[in-house]
């Protein structure tokens, strides 16, 4: 019993140490910006939960910002939890980028923790442990999503802590209020959530109800459902109700309403695409054949030898009841969630959109599938002993080193990404033109205001530097709107809208996703229409003044009232 302790103990060790690796590591990486379009809504989101105007947004990029003809605009594209989040490190005097990375970081900590729970709770071998956990903090994508201030981090947590609530022999109602609570949580933090909760009514209905013993039992299990459904359905009642009230539809977000579903072959190489992008494991990494590439191969093949020589000498070992309850709990809610989460991403690729499979879209279910693939592999070496048990750990060893070099690619790819990405670099050069004695920053900030907002391309990385309200045009894609002049003048009407903010280096007309911004390709062209009065025009930015129509039909707005 002691050396069991030990050994736990060294598992916390090890793995706290891993965290507090990884926090140091990234925080050194962190950098405004790295920060992304999602983040500065995120930001912008909490900026307006501080000051009393409720899950809003004044960076309005999506058509669904548009809907309300306000400033700031409802936010039904992302849940208010991670703004909330943010907005409380805000509040105790972190700065944007700050606030980004602290939520982001301690997101990615306690879930590598927490994963490392569900494993010893699991009765997982303690070298095991410690190689499922090492897989989390190495995966390259997973520190992207931290450095990009997106909300996978804090939302893998949160699933984390419901499921470690729920891995233990026969759960509790403590326990399963628990659970609820923080699949709630993770409900305000991304949509995806409903695949979670999906998991939960299945693992409910195999676990609590199918698998119940004793009188009582139908009972005992109902009662134990409203324990654990209770908060997630009222967070989901109350998130999608909002988007009802608001939009008319349960989906808050530019994929629900700009539909272009892919199918068939298309579909199989998106998913490929995306778990390449996820493991490293890609074509041309395999036709590389470096040191990764053989390491994988020979752990593969060892396995396989060690699979077909136990098949003769296995000898299961008996597990002890409340273990064997508590692996079979873990598991069931694992395999779920991932099995509920393919299904339903795939089918919103092929119905909506196929941006719905992506690698970053994959990091929340990584650690589930850890899970999954460390409880299986325990219980199979524990039936296997002498050389065949020593050569099958040895080429796990090899396969997980096979995927680490994978990893050290994607992070090589990842970051350099990051550090080419000129788009905040561009902006606070431009910001400085000077401007009537005062720097283009200055300026605007002295004209720009919520009645007022600034047009801007791009509008996202302009409001994490301006710290105005900005309005933008969001790309093909996500949006079915052109954006002609027809468009501007209705912003100019409807909002207040008196400067156009634009920067020729960042802009490419013959990219895809710019196909709908014509008011930017028209200026990128070097075609400025009558309507718009030259302040600024260099090579770096461009700001002109929208002179006001005193003629013509006025343009609709919403059904809200205008801001002027």
């Amino acid at each position: 019993m002691n050396g069991a302790r030990a050994s736990v103990a060294w598992v916390w060790a090890v793995s706290a140490l891993a965290a507090a690796g990884a926090a140091f590591g990234l925080f050194r990486l962190h950098d405004l910006a790295f920060l992304d379009s999602d983040a500065a809504q995120y930001l912008s989101t909490a900026r307006n939960l501080l000051a009393g105007h409720g899950a809003s947004t004044d960076v309005l990029y999506y058509d669904e910002h548009y809907r309300f003809g306000t400033v700031p605009a409802p936010q039904t594209v992302f849940p208010p939890g991670l703004p909330l989040i943010l907005a409380a490190a805000l509040a105790l005097g972190a700065d944007p980028a700050q606030a980004s990375a602290l939520a982001g970081v301690a997101g990615f900590c306690v879930a590598g923790l927490l994963l490392a729970a569900c494993l010893v709770r699991l009765g997982v071998t303690p070298w095991l442990v410690l190689l499922g956990v090492g897989t989390w903090f190495t995966l390259a994508l997973a520190w992207i999503n931290v450095l990009e201030g997106r909300s996978e981090a804090v939302y893998t947590a949160m699933t984390l802590a419901s499921a470690a609530a729920l891995v233990a022999p026969s759960p509790g109602r403590a326990r399963l209020l628990a659970a609820g609570f923080f699949a709630a949580a993770a409900l305000t933090i991304r949509y995806q959530a409903v695949f979670f909760l999906g998991a939960l009514a299945l693992w409910w209905f195999v676990v609590l109800l199918l698998r119940a013993e004793g009188p009582g039992r139908f009972r005992r299990a109902v009662t134990d459902g409203l324990a654990l459904f209770v908060l997630p359905v009222g967070a989901a009642l109350f998130i999608f109700g909002r988007n009802v009230v608001l939009l008319g539809a349960a989906g808050g977000g530019p994929l629900d309403t700009v539909q272009s579903g892919i199918g068939g072959i298309d579909l199989l190489r998106t998913g490929w695409w995306a778990l390449s992008d996820l493991t490293g494991v890609s074509r041309r990494w395999l036709a590389e054949a470096g040191i990764g590439v053989w390491l994988l191969a020979a752990g593969l093949l060892l396995l396989s030898a060690s699979a077909v020589f136990a098949l003769r000498a296995r000898r299961p070992m008996p597990a002890r009841p409340e273990a064997a309850h508590a692996r079979w709990s873990g598991l069931s809610l694992s395999v779920a969630y991932l099995a509920v989460s393919a299904a339903g991403l795939a089918l919103l690729a092929a119905t909506r959109a196929g941006a719905y499979l992506q690698g970053r879209f994959l990091v929340p279910f990584a650690p589930f599938a850890v899970i999954v693939w460390v409880a299986l592999l325990d219980s199979w070496l524990r039936g296997v002993k002498g050389h065949i048990r020593m050569a099958a750990a040895i080429a796990v060893v090899l396969l997980h080193a096979g995927l680490l070099v994978a990893q050290v690619s994607v992070a090589d790819r990842r970051l350099g990404d990051l550090r080419s990405d000129r788009r905040i670099d561009v902006i606070r050069a431009a910001l400085n033109t000077p401007v009537d004695g005062h720097t283009l920053k200055d300026y605007l900030q002295q004209r720009v205001a919520a009645r007022s907002p600034a047009f801007a391309e791009p509008a996202q990385h302009v409001w994490l530097l301006l710290d105005r309200p900005v309005l933008g045009a969001a790309a093909a894609g996500f949006s079915a709107t052109r954006w002609t002049a027809g468009d501007l003048r209705r912003l100019q009407y409807c909002y207040g809208v008196e400067f156009l903010l634009f920067f020729p280096p960042l802009f490419d007309p013959a990219l895809a996703h710019n196909a709908n911004r014509e008011i930017f390709a028209d200026l990128a062209r070097g075609e400025v229409a009558s309507s718009l009065q030259t302040v600024v025009r260099t090579a770096q930015v461009e700001l002109y003044r929208l002179e006001r129509e005193e003629q013509g039909a006025q343009p609709e707005c919403s059904a809200a009232k205008r801001t002027h």
